[in-house]
């Protein structure tokens, strides 16, 4: 979203700074985390935590160094958020994650890593856009008189 804000304020010479410190929200360690509590609480309390940390995130500008210093006692319970930030360091957890995340990724397209990574012919520049959604930004970024030069035979 950043890389599609920041690209389109470019084209339009809109002035544009989003001054991101500390990890991104969705680093893996995030995620981890993340997945670690989605095992530990029920459906309805794991929605509420990932509802605070969107508002808190897309509310602020900077991100703190540790994201889930947004959520309250009330979100979750401190130790409850210990034990996932401990579970999502244990090796067999790491593996596990990773194998789920390397299935997400290779069988089902997920959303959330460099899905394609262009360069303009012409330029020096690449251009990274994330998630298959994207087809019509890339579309438009690479204008209208892109000719297409694939050497793979499309089928129409």
């Amino acid at each position: 979203m950043v890389m599609d804000i920041q690209r389109s304020a470019k084209e339009l010479q809109i002035p544009f700074n989003l001054q991101m410190t500390g990890p991104p929200a969705s680093s893996f360690d995030n995620m981890a985390v993340l997945r670690a509590l989605k095992t530990f609480l029920p459906r309805e309390a794991f929605s509420q935590v990932i509802r605070e940390l969107y508002v808190a995130r897309f509310g602020n500008p900077t991100l703190p160094d540790d994201v889930f210093i947004y959520l309250t006692p009330m979100h979750i319970p401190q130790d409850m958020l210990d034990k996932a930030k401990s579970a999502a360091q244990a090796e067999e957890f790491k593996l596990a994650f990773e194998k789920e995340h390397a299935d997400l990724v290779d069988n089902h397209g997920v959303f959330g890593v460099p899905w394609i990574i262009m360069q303009k012919p012409g330029e020096s520049q690449l251009e990274y856009f994330w998630g298959s959604e994207r087809m019509s930004s890339i579309a438009h970024w690479l204008g209208p008189n892109y000719e297409y030069s694939s050497k793979l035979e499309i089928k129409v």
